[in-house]
């Protein structure tokens, strides 16, 4: 699973109240999706969805990150994202 993990979706732990999504997918993957990893005493969740159909009601466009519940950084592509937990306490 950590391939999976830290490899395609590209969830990268840090120290501190902060963390990095790189995912390393690319344009043959259509959509993924990874729910309620805790992290940092919080509840993280990625998702992408290229056609921005299957997540969408969840307010997804493309690449985003869920803190809590809460969409905190999102991106129309599969590009780097830079998240700081302290920003959403």
């Amino acid at each position: 699973m950590d391939i999976i993990i830290s490899g395609l979706i590209g969830l990268r732990a840090a120290f501190g109240d902060f963390f990095t999504v790189e995912p390393l997918a690319d344009a043959s993957i259509k959509y993924f999706a990874l729910d309620n990893v805790a992290y940092h005493g919080h509840n993280l969740s990625i998702a992408y969805d290229s056609a921005r159909l299957r997540y969408a009601k969840n307010g997804c466009k493309g690449l985003c990150v869920w803190v809590d519940g809460s969409i905190v950084a999102q991106s129309p592509t599969l590009s780097r994202l830079n998240v700081s937990l302290s920003s959403h306490l």
